[in-house]
């Protein structure tokens, strides 16, 4: 078939397209799509697709294909089921034409990726309204808690025991930190919406430790834990992503401070490398079981959200027995800034 008996073709062509797209995708769809939205936009991309071929116009398929992708609530299978319907016809109406079948081929590859691209766009967005609700929702009552649990504190509501002030404020302290989880995990689905920008800036590391220091000093007292920081030399500033290596740096002594009680947990910062590029935390304690660490490891919010920021940032986390004492080493490969102070 010669280029122009394609061209007059592509209408009922692209028409017998969109009907088996619409079907191949209606099967792969959880939700029926509504017909006389879909077969519209079908159709369209099925023309412009079948111009790329017959008269080498520069379509933007790439936007077709996430144009399909807004139609309903795909799952990614259906990106197959668009390729397949459109191989289908093409090789149908182009048989004789290896050339030409091969350059079909692409053009149904290229609607296939902007479909998934759109499905994959429309997955970051949900997940992100998601978990503003769900923030949203755990916040409200949160507050409540921690705002009356503060009235009480003050005293404004009458004398309390001293008991019952311990019990207060673990109350309040517990409720504060599991605001901050919260806020992090909105923080982490806003970023990855937003393409997954990582603002980098100048940390200054003992300002740092200092503010983490004052972080866990409430926890570490209601369980009468003792944390000893001990600083390896001279730390400097390093360009990195604050929230980040904030976070990372705090989990450990997070999960450290619930499994033990009355204990010493300590905290060794130092750099390394031959412009100390490496910044190593090393996490002590008294022995802790291995199961039961693994086991917080795998499931606390804080030290998931820790290893998520590690693989995305080049760091390493190692968890180890020695000599009856527990230990976690976290690396951290940021460049220094300047001169060291």
């Amino acid at each position: 078939m010669d280029d122009q008996s394609r061209t007059s073709a592509t209408p009922d062509v692209a028409r017998m397209l969109s009907a088996s797209w619409y079907h191949s995708l209606e099967l792969a769809s959880p939700l029926p799509l509504v017909e006389t939205e879909a077969l519209p936009v079908l159709e369209r991309a099925a023309r412009r697709a079948f111009e790329v071929l017959d008269e080498n116009e520069s379509h933007d398929l790439f936007a077709e294909g996430k144009a399909i992708a807004a139609l309903g609530d795909f799952p990614f299978a259906a990106a197959m089921a668009l390729q397949h319907a459109w191989a289908e016809i093409v090789a149908e109406r182009l048989e004789a034409d290896g050339r030409a079948l091969a350059s079909a081929v692409e053009v149904g590859a290229r609607l296939a990726l902007g479909f998934l691209e759109g499905l994959s766009l429309q997955r970051k967005a949900a997940s992100v309204q998601a978990t503003r609700r769900m923030g949203h929702d755990l916040k409200t009552p949160l507050n409540a808690v921690t705002g009356f649990s503060r009235v009480i504190l003050k005293g404004i509501d009458g004398p309390i025991t001293d008991f019952q002030r311990e019990d207060l404020s673990s109350i309040y302290q517990a409720g504060q930190d599991l605001l901050a989880m919260i806020e992090s995990m909105v923080e982490v689905a806003k970023r990855d919406a937003a393409g997954g920008v990582i603002e980098v800036t100048t940390v200054d590391l003992p300002l740092l430790v200092g503010n983490l220091i004052s972080t866990v000093q409430p926890a570490f007292a209601r369980r009468n834990n003792a944390l000893v920081v001990r600083l390896g030399g001279t730390l400097g500033r390093i360009e990195a992503p604050l929230m980040e290596v904030r976070w990372m740096a705090l989990a450990p002594l997070l999960m450290l401070n619930r499994l033990l009680t009355d204990a010493e947990i300590a905290l060794e910062v130092v750099r390394y490398g031959v412009e100390g590029e490496t910044v190593l935390w090393n996490y002590t304690s008294e022995a802790i079981d291995a199961e039961t660490v693994e086991k917080v490891a795998e499931h606390d919010v804080g030290m998931m959200a820790l290893r998520r920021f590690a693989r995305e940032l080049g760091c390493s986390i190692a968890f180890a027995q020695v000599d009856g004492q527990a230990l976690c080493a976290l690396e951290m490969p940021f460049p220094a800034v300047g001169e060291e102070a």
